[in-house]
């Protein structure tokens, strides 16, 4: 038995040896190989001029022809390794291609890190199935809101935390800012913010910190935190996951990971900015847009905001929220 042949191929030898042994047609030999009356003459000629090894491919063990060419390999290495270490596949395709002009799918970019040791490949953990939460169907009618602790600014700066406003609609992020400390002043300048530029929201959904509800057990249940008194003087209804974290519909690594690294390549955002920069959110939108929800008709507006003034909003935020956060 020929050994190095695919599957096809040593079908391809069973079949042409029937053939040649005269048990079968040469039509019923196409029509098992599905190829022509015609080719199957061809096979039979190469076999017996050179034996079954004839029927094996001579592409074989060759490098391919559409391969990228060495140069464009070590310059990929090259831009990587000086500007883009920190990135991840996705991230550096898109960059390579914005600047330097390099069009490249982020399979070849991740097969090319990982050929340089600059990319350490995952292997895939057993998925686990989530009973899926439908999304909202209109912008501003549930955000989704979470705070992630990283060393964002690596030895560049003082750990961090990022705050994160994400429309569950659509999976736009509507506010990004860094803030020493998730706490319950930072989320209150991050919703001002929100509110200034898309107005006011209908829910808020959070995971169970104490920021967001009392987790006192001896309180009532009434009881509401700070932040949780805003929200009700504002009209908007909270709600806090039972899990420990919310099962949001969008991945909170890859948003994070994307803008800390747009921002510290541009060298523009820092603590004292406290905000990134726009264009790393408007970026993270492009990529994480949804579609439309299928609930919707033609006639269902897509968007459920109130406006700010609804509420006199400028009077119930303290005067040093509004001084500090940005508005549109």
């Amino acid at each position: 038995m020929e050994t190095g042949m695919s599957q096809q191929e040593l079908k391809r030898v069973e079949v042409i040896a029937l053939r040649r042994s005269g048990q079968i047609k040469q039509t019923e030999a196409a029509r098992r190989l599905g190829v022509t009356v015609r080719q199957v003459r061809r096979l039979e000629a190469k076999v017996a001029a050179r034996g079954a090894a004839a029927l094996r491919s001579a592409r074989r063990g060759h490098p391919s022809n559409r391969r990228l060419a060495a140069p464009v390999v070590a310059k990929v290495s090259t831009l990587i390794r000086a500007h883009y270490r920190d990135f991840g596949p996705t991230l550096a395709a898109e960059y390579l291609h914005e600047r330097h002009g390099l069009a490249l799918s982020k399979e070849t970019v991740r097969q090319i890190m990982i050929t340089a040791k600059l990319w350490r490949p995952h292997r895939g953990s057993k998925a686990r199935l989530h009973a899926l939460r439908e999304r909202r169907p209109r912008f501003g009618e549930l955000i989704q809101i979470d705070g992630s602790a990283h060393a964002w600014f690596e030895a560049r700066g003082p750990r961090c935390c990022l705050l994160v406003f994400i429309d569950d609609a659509t999976s736009r992020l509507t506010q990004l800012r860094f803030v020493p400390q998730e706490c319950t002043l930072g989320y209150m300048h991050a919703l001002y913010g929100h509110i200034q530029q898309h107005g006011l929201p209908m829910t808020l959904y959070s995971d169970r910190h104490s920021i967001f509800r009392v987790n006192n057990g001896d309180a009532s249940d009434d009881a509401m935190s700070q932040f949780g008194r805003a929200l009700h003087s504002l009209g908007i209804e909270s709600i806090c996951a039972n899990s420990p974290r919310p099962k949001a519909a969008w991945s909170a690594p890859t948003a994070c990971c994307r803008t800390a690294c747009s921002a510290l390549y541009a060298s523009r955002a820092s603590m004292a900015s406290k905000t990134p920069m726009p264009g790393c959110r408007t970026s993270s939108n492009a990529i994480t847009r949804a579609l439309p929800s299928p609930r919707l008709s033609p006639r269902t507006p897509t968007c459920r905001i109130r406006p700010a003034t609804m509420f006199g909003c400028d009077r119930f935020w303290p005067s040093t929220i509004r001084a500090n956060s940005p508005r549109a």
